[in-house]
């Protein structure tokens, strides 16, 4: 079963808009009905000199399963997911697949 590693550097003054849009039926909720989603833990880390990063763990049953549902409407570059996404991005998001043992 794969496990999915994101983090997204996320601009401070956006942090509440972020939290917002994952809690809409845009967000988690959304990506929860997807076929073959086990799971998911998110949150936020701050460093001393205020960098704010969104963690996001997640498994799914397949990586194809992921794959799929970031091709849905919902997930496409022109939607207002994604608007959002790249509104409160602050530098370059790292995805990192991890076989759990």
């Amino acid at each position: 079963m794969p496990q999915l590693l994101i983090q997204f550097p996320i601009r401070k003054e956006k942090k509440d808009t972020w939290a917002s849009l994952l809690k809409s039926e845009l967000g988690l909720p959304y990506t929860k009905t997807m076929n073959g989603f086990i799971s998911a833990e998110h949150g936020f880390s701050e460093s001393d000199v205020g960098t704010v990063v969104w963690h996001l763990w997640e498994k799914w049953r397949y990586k194809e399963d992921y794959e799929n549902y970031m091709l849905k409407p919902p997930r496409a570059k022109d939607s207002k997911f994604m608007n959002t996404v790249i509104e409160c991005l602050d530098g370059e998001t790292s995805e990192t697949w991890i076989e759990l043992i």
